[in-house]
């Protein structure tokens, strides 16, 4: 599975906000998770940003550490009635902190983009050669069918802290078969990528 996923999605992309480039050139691609420690943000505001839907794009700024922005999870809206019964809100929301995400194709990068809460402010977008990403942090990759961060109608799949799976046992085929082609969503690595510039080959800049 490892060879297939990267002679399918030989480039895969990431989208930041403008704001946190400069961030991003200093420590590379990091979790929500991650940046709070970065951040050293005290336990009581650790909670609201990891446990619970955040309703608002928050900015982490620190002297001598410069400025992060955390993004809202607005497009979550149905989450509290799509949760699978062996997991809770609290657990998914944790899990979906504690990684960085990427598109596989440039087709679903660009359904990322359309989306409103990337239209108000400038984005910076990654291109990243999946090869060396897998080649380094493969034991961190997991995989996910779905847009696990957006849940904007309640036909939308459950989904729990499991949701994300290894890749060698992605069931890429079946998905493939199932799903009317659309086997591979998401492609998201755990606590983060400090080194991402290295596997970066392209960076683009997009002001609305």
């Amino acid at each position: 599975m490892t060879e297939d996923l990267i002679a399918r999605h030989p480039r895969v992309f990431h989208v930041a906000s403008a704001a946190s480039w400069s961030s991003i050139k200093v420590y590379g691609l990091l979790s929500t998770t991650a940046l709070l420690d970065l951040h050293r943000v005290g336990a009581q505001e650790r909670d609201r940003l990891l446990r619970r839907r955040r309703t608002e794009s928050t900015q982490l700024q620190t002297p001598g550490v410069g400025l992060a922005v955390i993004r809202d999870q607005k497009p979550l809206k149905f989450i509290d009635q799509k949760i699978e019964p062996t997991s809770c809100l609290e657990l998914f929301l944790e899990a979906l902190s504690s990684r960085v995400f990427f598109a596989p194709t440039r087709e679903r990068l660009e359904r990322l983009l359309n989306a409103r809460e990337y239209q108000g402010s400038p984005q910076i977008v990654l291109t990243v050669d999946t090869r060396t990403l897998v080649s380094r942090y493969e034991q961190m990759i997991r995989l996910c069918r779905f847009n696990s961060g957006a849940c904007t109608q309640v036909n939308h799949p459950p989904r729990g802290h499991e949701s994300w799976q290894p890749i060698s046992s992605y069931p890429y085929e079946e998905y493939r078969r199932r799903y009317k082609g659309v086997a591979l969503v998401e492609v998201t690595v755990l606590q983060g990528v400090p080194d991402i510039l290295e596997m970066t080959t392209d960076v683009e800049e997009l002001v609305p």
